[in-house]
């Protein structure tokens, strides 16, 4: 063999080797993505044995019969739980579309509304401003959702169901707006 076949075979052999090393990192970080679901999807089977045991189903209260700062810690740590799987490739990914598929812009536009506490009709730049905020995540796991009015929430409740918005539903579609599906169900109850 002359050196410059040999300088191609040895480049190929760096080339693949190299991309072992990619695939390789990248299964290890699915595998705690994995793992870090099994164990959110413990709780949740937790918390609905919980609820199931209880022999009643937990109903919605508005924040006007709720003493001001009841359960807020608890409402916020199920706000986080939805996110933790969310990453900022994630968001970015969603931004970067041009013309989002309906139930990705639907959800977003529904965190909008939460965020801002207003029914939203926000145009697709502002949304994408909201994603592009570096505290973006940090004001989704920190909403009081006590803090929102009802009618607000009530809203979007009815817009989740219209437009079947269910984790499952969306996770079709996107695992991000999924995730944010499932804070959108926890901050509108």
């Amino acid at each position: 063999m002359n050196q410059a076949a040999e300088g191609r075979e040895t480049e190929r052999i760096q080339q693949i080797q190299s991309s072992i090393e990619t695939v390789t990192q990248t299964l290890r970080q699915r595998e705690a993505e994995v793992e870090e679901l099994k164990r959110s999807l413990a709780g949740l089977q937790s918390e609905l044995a919980t609820l199931t045991d209880q022999g009643e189903p937990r109903t919605t209260t508005t924040t006007t019969s709720r003493p001001a700062g009841q359960n807020v810690e608890e409402n916020k740590s199920n706000l986080a739980d939805c996110l933790r799987t969310i990453r900022k490739a994630d968001l970015n990914e969603v931004k970067a579309l041009a013309n989002p598929p309906a139930k990705i812009r639907l959800v977003l536009d529904l965190v909008y509304g939460i965020l801002h506490k207003r029914i939203p009709q926000p145009t697709w730049q502002e949304v994408k401003a909201m994603l592009g905020d570096s505290t973006f995540l940090t004001k989704l796991t920190s909403l009081d959702p006590n803090t929102v009015p009802e009618d607000v929430k009530r809203w979007t409740r009815e817009q989740i169901n219209a437009q079947g918005l269910d984790v499952e539903s969306v996770q079709k579609v996107s695992r991000c707006a999924a995730n944010l599906s499932a804070w959108l169900i926890a901050a509108s109850a």
